[in-house]
């Protein structure tokens, strides 16, 4: 039969389904980190600027990604990713004659299995694999010495989502499927921030950068350590360390400079990636939305969100229109209202 527009959407319907692990998916499995969820649109991994988003469906990140970062078009369906522009091609009598125990072969999807994952190639555990109805979909975030690190949605427990599953390869239980010729991905560009900064009325020149969404409005990000240091002797300080990690304490003077406070990296736009921001706020394990930007000599530098810095270390962040700057008052609490 030929795959129809119909078809398509009852592959997309399967998907659907909650996430069920088999034995043999269990037994690939060597270690897993999980983030806990705070909303709809929580970030639990980025990949080449793309953002996991646990609430949605596993196939939905490798759809976006793949027309992001390579601006093709594909569909992931029960028993292979497909090119869309081939999908109402694919040909064959009936499930069970589809070789290799379920999979499209490659002649029909456009993808080609591969033994070597590269990242962005997709990790894919075909229905009839699982013996299930319903497949599971993820994109390689890194390969080394047989073991593949994933990015993925919708694997999710108890209100975290995993972040980081560590699987081996190769495995039987799923497929590594890879899109050649596969172009280089393109960074996305973060924005020198050109908004004026305000803590407790008086301007301060921080280095700042802006993404920028789809309607033209900024969500600005800053060094930790920037406003540890502008902060410091307010009403809202609070000091940052490494043990290994960020290690944040609010309430204390900011007592352990690095010398790197308040100078100037870099110049104009940057290309960016997202980065995990995960730090240890007065003991708890905490992430914050956060981008890293790298230097001419490789160093990577990273950039916090100003607003959920505020929200977590208890600092006000605004917009004031009649001023055109961002407004910090470390006097008051943060108001996500503002």
């Amino acid at each position: 039969m030929k795959v129809k527009r119909f078809a398509v959407l009852l592959l997309a319907l399967a998907l659907l389904l909650p996430t069920a692990v088999s034995a043999s998916e269990s037994s690939d499995i060597i270690s897993s980190q999980w983030k806990t969820i705070t909303g709809d649109d929580f970030v639990v991994d980025t990949l080449n600027g793309v953002p996991a988003y646990p609430s949605r469906q596993c196939n939905e990140l490798a759809i976006r990604y793949y027309e992001e970062v390579y601006g093709v078009d594909i569909f992931v369906g029960t028993y292979s990713p497909f090119l869309m522009d081939r999908s109402f091609d694919i040909t064959f009598a009936s499930a069970d004659e589809i070789p290799d125990l379920g999979d499209i072969p490659d002649e029909y999807s456009g993808f080609q299995k591969t033994d070597s994952p590269k990242v962005g190639d997709i990790v894919f555990w075909s229905a009839t694999r699982r013996n299930k109805s319903y497949a599971h979909t993820a994109l390689v975030k890194d390969y080394s010495n047989g073991v593949i690190t994933l990015i993925e949605q919708n694997w999710n427990s108890s209100g975290k989502a995993v972040y980081e599953r560590k699987i081996r390869f190769p495995s039987d239980s799923y497929v590594v499927y890879t899109l050649p010729p596969q172009p280089e991905p393109t960074l996305p560009v973060a924005y020198a921030s050109t908004n004026s900064v305000y803590v407790d009325g008086s301007p301060v020149e921080f280095e700042a950068y802006a993404l920028r969404d789809e309607n033209g409005n900024d969500t600005n990000y800053i060094k930790l350590r920037d406003v540890a240091y502008v902060l410091d002797g307010s009403a809202a300080q609070f000091n940052v360390d490494w043990d290994g990690s960020i290690v944040v304490t609010t309430g204390v003077p900011y007592s352990t400079p690095n010398g790197s406070e308040m100078k100037h990296v870099f110049s104009g736009d940057q290309p960016y990636e997202r980065s995990g921001g995960r730090l240890l706020l007065n003991g708890a394990d905490t992430w914050l939305d956060a981008i890293t930007l790298t230097d001419s000599s490789g160093g990577q530098h990273t950039y916090i969100r100003l607003r959920t810095m505020g929200e977590a270390f208890g600092f006000d962040v605004s917009w004031s229109n009649e001023q055109g700057a961002i407004i910090i008052d470390t006097t008051r609490e943060y108001d996500p209202a503002n």
